[in-house]
């Protein structure tokens, strides 16, 4: 479980991304990036694969969501 879940938050948003597969973003307007957990199905069977916990702007780059150029949609 993702405790981290256990909040409201204010949108979510979906994205196929090259190395994540479909990837389900969480955010809200009082985050400062968006997307601070991403759930992954890495392989598009239908079932989460893992979560990605991001606590800053780095942690999103490493994961390589800022570069527009890894996703497909």
């Amino acid at each position: 479980m993702v405790t981290e879940l256990q909040q409201p938050y204010d949108f979510i948003y979906t994205r196929e991304h090259v190395t994540h597969g479909y990837v389900y973003f969480f955010g809200g307007l009082e985050v400062t990036v968006p997307g601070t957990i991403a759930l992954c199905d890495s392989n598009k069977d239908g079932a989460l694969d893992y979560p990605l916990v991001m606590s800053g702007t780095a942690a999103w780059e490493s994961q390589g969501f800022s570069d527009e150029s890894k996703y497909r949609d």
